[in-house]
């Protein structure tokens, strides 16, 4: 997803939220998830636009994905 930013789609970042333990959640005006597994950190707005996303939002999102993906390898060690 990193290589090709300008190419994806919310549904791609849903469906790996989704993997990740996020749930979507009713706050804010765009979709929210939340993590089940990790509830300190942060909620995710993903917008649910048609199309592809802005590059900029998309590697803003996956930042905070690999933040959760960073924690829960930290929790199995």
């Amino acid at each position: 997803m990193r290589l090709h930013p300008a190419n994806i789609k919310s549904q791609d970042l849903i469906r790996l939220a989704e993997a990740l333990g996020r749930e979507k959640s009713k706050r804010g005006k765009e979709p929210t998830y939340v993590s089940l597994l990790l509830p300190d950190n942060k909620p995710i707005s993903i917008p649910n636009h048609p199309g592809s996303l802005n590059k900029y939002t998309v590697g803003n999102i996956l930042d905070a994905l690999e933040l959760d993906i960073f924690t829960l390898e930290d929790i199995l060690d």
